[in-house]
């Protein structure tokens, strides 16, 4: 897992549970960068912060991959964001880019190990052109008042299913969601994203 199809990057350093945006390192290994410095997606009004499963940076710092590991099974397809699933590899390639600079070419992907299936983000320009647009639609969502259910609501990750009525998922979240699809707007259709 720790070398699956890598592209070799010339003079490569590698780094683990790399954390940005605030968040404490979980050892006193050496970071490419400032932990503490914000990671904030422009327009948007949201910082972000967290820990990169895998990021390796060439020697002349030109060039970065970006990887998260994943223990389920792999999706049948090619997939980008898979309705809002998959936004944290999304989000790590864009705190690589805002954290070493516009100048440096990121590659970002899945990495299946058990399978061994590893899914490149063909286009991460363009994919965080994309989230940033859905992320500009949650913070008007929110800030006019509609922090609605989702898909999932109900399901088994659910931290809130105690406050929905016994067994929601197999009614009441069904019942409701037309409702909170059409007062989302366009923030739903992230959970349509591919």
């Amino acid at each position: 897992a720790l070398s699956y199809g890598d592209d070799v990057l010339p003079g490569a350093r590698s780094y683990g549970e790399v954390p940005f945006g605030g968040s404490e390192p979980k050892s006193h290994a050496e970071t490419p960068w400032d932990t503490t410095t914000p990671v904030t997606i422009p327009d948007t009004g949201f910082n972000i912060a967290g820990y990169i499963d895998r990021l390796d940076i060439s020697g002349d710092g030109k060039r970065a991959l970006v990887r998260d590991y994943k223990t389920g099974r792999p999706p049948r397809g090619d997939i980008r964001l898979n309705g809002g699933r998959e936004l944290q590899r999304c989000l790590y390639a864009f705190a690589v880019k805002a954290l070493l600079g516009d100048d440096v070419a990121i590659s970002a992907s899945l990495l299946y190990p058990r399978e061994p299936v590893d899914l490149q983000l063909d286009d991460p320009e363009a994919v965080l052109a994309e989230i940033t647009g859905y992320l500009r639609a949650a913070r008007a969502s929110f800030a006019s008042g509609a922090a609605l259910p989702g898909p999932d609501t109900g399901g088994d990750y659910d931290d809130l299913a105690f406050a929905l009525p016994a067994n929601a998922s197999a009614t009441y979240c069904k019942r409701k969601m037309p409702a909170a699809t059409e007062r989302l707007g366009e923030l739903a259709q992230i959970w349509e994203a591919e």
